[in-house]
């Protein structure tokens, strides 16, 4: 299950459009109690990135859900982190940037305090943080950026614009 949630993750959403909605479709039937716990985690997360790429927001958002049921209860730090990134691309979507920044930075707060500052540069990278470089404040970005010690440059942060 696990592989196959990776699978539609890095699939090319155009060119195998119908494999991926069948696969996820099937994943959807699998009784959530034959997961291991973090398996679980790891493909709704995997499922509600699929959902929010096709535009079903309504379906993702029940994932996150689920899934931010399941990362209060299991207490994992990388787990919280990926809870607090997807409530960022919430609160971008609903143009609550604000709001996003606030989360943002309290997730690097907290990625830095579990010694997982290059997580979340990869995490902010595929998610918020591209959002607000596409979403025209690449300066906010940058700002961001540069607060991840040794890890970016503004040299790279132009290259994923």
């Amino acid at each position: 299950m696990r592989a196959s949630a990776q699978w539609v993750y890095i699939a090319s959403p155009s060119d195998y459009a119908d494999d991926r909605k069948r696969l996820v479709e099937e994943m959807l039937k699998v009784p959530r109690n034959t997961l291991t716990e973090e398996n679980h985690r790891v493909v709704l997360g995997r499922l509600a990135h699929f959902f929010l790429g096709i535009g079903q927001r309504s379906q993702y958002e029940e994932l996150i859900d689920e899934f931010h049921t399941l990362v209060e209860r299991s207490g994992q730090v990388n787990s919280r982190l990926g809870d607090m990134n997807q409530r960022t691309k919430l609160a971008i979507l609903d143009g609550r940037m604000d709001e996003a920044l606030d989360t943002i930075h309290r997730t690097q707060a907290a990625a830095a305090d579990a010694g997982l500052s290059e997580w979340i540069l990869v995490n902010l990278v595929n998610g918020p943080h591209r959002a607000l470089i596409e979403l025209g404040r690449a300066d906010e970005a940058l700002r961001i950026a540069r607060d991840i010690p040794g890890t970016v440059t503004p040299g790279r942060l132009a290259s994923w614009a």
